[in-house]
């Protein structure tokens, strides 16, 4: 047994794809976000772009202060802000996500 151990090579790859997964979401969630902006898109991106890194920053700490020498902190926290996401969003749309879209 490796004890929650992975190998250097099996996890490179697979937290590689996984970042470029999250680079993609970022993005679109970014420009969903900008569009009802209009004038003030600019602004608006900065501040976005400002508590990202701020939120970011701070639960990354959080997440590395239970690092034990194995994945599971990495992926908990993964897992438990992927949750939290979910259920702002979920909240956010009003039941929307994965619901008939409201005609424009």
């Amino acid at each position: 047994e490796t004890a929650g151990l992975v190998s250097l090579w099996v996890f490179l790859p697979l937290f590689g794809m996984l970042m470029i997964v999250i680079g993609l979401v970022f993005a679109n969630f970014n420009a969903l976000a900008m569009e009802p902006q209009g004038h003030v898109a600019g602004m608006a991106s900065s501040l976005t772009g400002a508590i990202s890194v701020l939120l970011g920053a701070l639960i990354g700490y959080i997440i590395g202060q239970g690092y034990d020498g194995t994945m599971v902190p990495l992926f908990s926290g993964f897992l438990l802000c992927g949750l939290v996401v979910l259920a702002i969003l979920l909240w956010v749309e009003k039941g929307r996500l994965f619901g008939a879209q409201a005609p424009a």
